[in-house]
């Protein structure tokens, strides 16, 4: 199994709350087992909570369903969209966690 991760950062400041970040949902290519995404999406989400603030995954589906409702569909690349969520969020981090098993 080859674990990718993506992120987008902008520059942590020392502050005592934690920055606010995003966790994407898990993408997967090929056969991978429930179990297995959810055991390694929670260890994730884990590591990740230690140094940010995690945002809900129903303020994310929220944020993510305006972008489609207010980008035209040339403009809803990966990237703007992931860009237009962040703003609306007001979020610097953004993780993508993709599992591929050949």
């Amino acid at each position: 199994m080859l674990l990718g991760l993506m992120f987008q950062s902008g520059q942590l400041f020392a502050q005592d709350r934690k920055p606010p970040a995003l966790i994407n949902k898990l993408v997967t290519l090929g056969p991978i087992e429930e179990v297995q995404k959810q055991i390694v999406f929670n260890h994730l989400q884990a590591v990740l909570s230690e140094r940010f603030e995690l945002v809900s995954q129903r303020r994310f589906d929220e944020a993510q369903n305006k972008a489609f409702e207010e980008l035209d569909y040339d403009q809803c690349t990966e990237e703007n969209c992931i860009r237009f969520i962040q703003d609306t969020l007001q979020v610097e981090s953004f993780f993508s966690l993709q599992l591929m098993n050949s």
